[in-house]
This record gives C-alpha cells, structure tokens and sequence, in this order.
C-alpha cells in the first residue's frame, strides 16, 4: 500500500474513533493579521452552536494571537501552532495563504480577504496548483474563472464555491444601520457616502491617485470615509462619539486655545489639550516618513512651544501696546514661506 494511501487510512480512522468519543466538531482558524480575522468572524459568529468549537491560531505570530483576534472579544480558544499540530479538526479555516501541517488531517477551507488583483500570481492568477485546498470560497466570479484559466484548479472542481463576501454581509441584512453610522460620524444620511478602504503597499491606489480620489468625490458633493487599511492590520480602531461631545470639545479649543483642556471621553476626565496633542503626535510619529508631512508635523510643534497664532498676537500687544505692530505680525507670517519675489513679479 503507498505510503499516501497508508496516511490516509490512520487519518480516516482517527476520524471515526475522534468521533465516537467526540460528537461535536472542532474548527481550527488561522490568521496572518486583524484583517484576516475580520473576514472569518462572520462565520464564527454565525455558527454558535454547542456541537462547534472553534480554535484560534497565529502560524507566523504566536505571540501576536491575542491581537489578531481581538476583535471577537470574550473568550476565544488560543492554541500555539505546535499545539495545534497535535489536535483534530474537522475543518481549517483561514483568509490567506496559509498551509500548516496538521498530521491528523482536516478539510481545509480557503476564503481569502480580499479581490484585489495586485499580487496576480499569489492571490489572483496563482502560478501553483490550488488543488489542495477541499473548499475555495470565492468572494466574486473573475477571481474563480482566472483560477481555472491559468489551471489551479479544474472547471468542474467541487472545491469551487461563489460565497461572496461575508465581512460585508452586515450591510445588507439589517444588523448594521448606515444611518445610525453616519449619524455618529456627523453626516447626513440623505448625503451620497463612500467608502473608501485602500490597502497599504506600493501597489495601492492610496499612493497612486488616493489624495486626488478623496478630492474629486468631495468636489463631486460625496461625503468620504476613509478606513486605512494599515489600521486593520494592527487591529487599530477608534471609538465614535456623538457630535455634540466633540462639539465640546471644539468650543474649549476655540476657547481656551492650548493652554486649556479637554475631555478625554476614554477616561472620562479633563485632559490637558498639550497632554492630548504630545499623545497624538506620539501616535502618527511611525507614519511621519511614510506620508511626507514632517514639515506639518513641525509646524505643530512650532504651535505647542510659541502658542497658536492668537497667542502671538496677544504677546504682540501686551509687550508692544500698538496694534500696528500686531498687523505687521500677521502680514509677516502670512508670508512667511511663501516666494515673494514671483508674487511681487506677478
């Protein structure tokens, strides 16, 4: 008997056995980043059932597990990689390309997290068999007919399945309200909204056309949220608050400039508004470089260490007592920068 045909037969037999001390079915989810998590959480939750156990696994960041898989909360069932190996599952769930060995055999389940095409030969147009894989769930058509052209896969493959996109499930089965969103967020909910969510990489459309995009749908009278991809990855969100809470805060700063304070809704608690900036700017120091705005970034901190431009004026008056030497102050730093001869020249 050939040794695959021998694997085969003890793994079918620790099937039956598993099942007749086990009735239930234990589900192994493997993830890369909070963003595969994020496309099989629909599934969990949608399969609460005593007969399932899920389990949940980090092959490439152990340690990093928790994180991953935040977003579901609660208790979830962590496992290591090694730990895992030694189990049986009845199904291998992932959203990337992932392949453990689990010597005890499983049906794996292929469900990717995206239908972008820019990593053709990996995710679009494989240049390897995808045979493998007991079930491929398809978000969208072009992907399963361009897995059959370049021969991952047979036409008639049973693996082969059109799901669609479960992550998105929740905007068109009612448990999640665009308008209860968009109030939230401060929008009008009869304005046209888009959403716009571009990944992080060389290849995307943020760096390509992303800030002219956000431009042109807003001078076109679209509202536009943008989710950053790169904080899907490290599982990095914000809480929203109601418009009339930051509407509060907006009058201290209009008010109290940044010698005042404001609330912090996290702690529940007045915060000084230097405390809040130097926390903020400690939070975008690692994406400084990669936007190009360091030049903004120190003209923030110009302001923390000389005060806002109506601090300037104040301290011109106090020292001068001549509001011609305010205006003059003003022209100056309205200039300030700018190219005056070909201004002049103009």
């Amino acid at each position: 008997m050939p040794l695959s045909n021998i694997t085969k037969w003890v793994q079918q037999t620790d099937t039956r056995w598993q099942r007749r001390i086990h009735p239930g079915r234990c589900v192994l989810v493997n993830a890369r980043t909070a963003m595969n998590s994020a496309v099989i959480v629909p599934i969990y939750r949608a399969m609460q059932d005593p007969r399932v156990t899920f389990f949940f696994t980090a092959s490439e960041q152990p340690s990093a597990a928790k994180t991953i898989y935040g977003e579901i909360g609660g208790n979830v069932n962590l496992v290591s990689p090694a730990r895992a190996a030694l189990m049986k599952f009845s199904a291998y769930l992932v959203a990337d390309m992932l392949w453990v060995t689990l010597p005890r055999g499983t049906r794996r389940i292929q469900m990717f997290h995206g239908v972008a095409g820019k990593y053709s030969r990996v995710y679009d147009t494989p240049d390897h068999s995808m045979r493998d894989w007991d079930r491929l769930f398809f978000i969208n058509r072009r992907r399963m007919e361009n897995y059959i052209r370049v021969g991952a896969i047979d036409a008639d493959s049973p693996a082969a399945r059109l799901v669609g996109y479960p992550k998105l499930d929740c905007l068109v089965d009612g448990s999640l309200s665009r308008d209860d969103v968009l109030n939230e967020l401060g929008i009008d909910p009869s304005r046209r909204t888009v959403l716009y969510a571009p990944t992080w990489s060389p290849y995307s459309s943020l760096n390509v056309m992303g800030e002219a995009l956000v431009q042109k749908l807003v001078a076109a009278g679209y509202a536009v949220i943008v989710k950053l991809h790169k904080l899907l990855r490290k599982n990095t969100t914000f809480r929203v608050y109601r418009r009339r809470l930051l509407d509060e805060n907006r009058w201290r700063a209009s008010r109290y400039g940044i010698d005042g304070k404001l609330i912090d809704f996290g702690r529940e608690s007045e915060v000084e508004t230097r405390s809040l900036l130097n926390e903020l700017l400690e939070f975008v120091s690692t994406e400084v470089n990669e936007l190009g705005c360091e030049s903004e970034m120190s003209h923030i901190e110009r302001i923390m260490r000389e005060g806002t431009g109506a601090d300037r004026q104040l301290a011109a008056y106090e020292r001068t007592q001549d509001m011609k030497v305010v205006v003059d102050q003003i022209v100056d730093e309205t200039y300030e920068g700018l190219n005056l001869e070909s201004r002049h020249a103009a």
